[in-house]
């Protein structure tokens, strides 16, 4: 229930990192990505260079080698399962779909 993640989120309150740019921040000094991440047909473009940008910030020169479909956090549904859905042949249309 709602206690059991207030729990888990206590962990993250008590965070004394913090990230190179605010979130407050983030449109003014990244401005393009911004303005173009808010024009809908570029919605699905701006996912999967952000996503690949992450995935190889945490891993880098990892190209497409670490994605997973959903991050692997969804679980199986119907004929869907993450992690069996060709993203190691063809990350980018799974990524697109997915965006």
């Amino acid at each position: 229930g709602a206690s059991s993640r207030g729990g888990a989120l206590k962990t993250y309150a008590m965070n004394r990192d913090k990230f190179q740019l605010s979130m407050g921040d983030a449109p003014i000094k990244n401005c393009p990505t911004c303005c173009v991440g808010g024009v809908p047909c570029t919605w699905v473009c701006c996912q999967v260079y952000m996503r690949y940008q992450v995935l190889n910030h945490v891993n880098p020169g990892s190209g497409w080698d670490n994605y997973v479909c959903c991050q692997g956090y969804t679980g199986k549904c119907c004929c869907f399962q993450p992690g069996s859905c060709c993203e190691s042949t063809c990350p980018c249309p799974c990524m697109t779909l997915e965006a």
